[in-house]
Parts: C-alpha cells; sequence; structure tokens
C-alpha cells in the first residue's frame, strides 16, 4: 500500500436527479506533503453501503462506478434516499477513504 498518497472525501454539491435528492462526493489524491496530485491519473472504483445508490451507468465523468481521476480528483452523484449511507472509494494501492452522506 502507498501511505505517501492518501484519499480526502468531500461533498461538492445537492441536486435533483431524476426527482430525488443527489449529493455529488468528489475523492482527491493527495501526496504525503498535503499537495493535490495533479498528475495522478488513478481509476477510482465506488461503491455505496445502502439505503444511498450511486448514479451510475450513465457513461458520464460523475455518473459512472468507475471513474479515472483528471488533475487528481474525481466525482460520483449518490441519491441520498434519507441520509446514513457511506461512499468508499477504492484505489488500487492507496488506502481507502469513506464518507458518510448527513
Amino acid at each position: 500500500m502507498e501511505d505517501s498518497v492518501y484519499l480526502k472525501l468531500t461533498e461538492t454539491a445537492r441536486s435533483t436527479i431524476d426527482g430525488k435528492e443527489a449529493i455529488t462526493v468528489a475523492v482527491r489524491l493527495y501526496d504525503a506533503n498535503g499537495n493535490l496530485c495533479l498528475n495522478a491519473n488513478n481509476l477510482v472504483h465506488f461503491t455505496v453501503v445502502a439505503p444511498g445508490a450511486l448514479i451510475d451507468n450513465r457513461g458520464t465523468s460523475r455518473g459512472s462506478r468507475v471513474v479515472q481521476t483528471y488533475n487528481g480528483r474525481s466525482e460520483i452523484s449518490v441519491h441520498s434516499n434519507n441520509g446514513g449511507s457511506l461512499v468508499g472509494p477504492g484505489v488500487a494501492g492507496i488506502r481507502t477513504a469513506f464518507y458518510t452522506l448527513s
């Protein structure tokens, strides 16, 4: 596991998609010095633990279960389904981080 790189997740937006509340979560890759890894192009595999659901299979940069980072970041939108869900992006060789939707 690469200890010199870590993930940080943040909520970037709330909107309505398909008539339901959607929360957009961004994942960013940082080096050991806290600098955003602008040249990172890792694949991010997003998962969510119920009751939320990923908004995926749309073929877009925020609507796919697997997204390649650009400028050290990637995003996914999630139907919150009244909160309490856990979003977890997996990146090969980097410790997983989690974000709780509320």
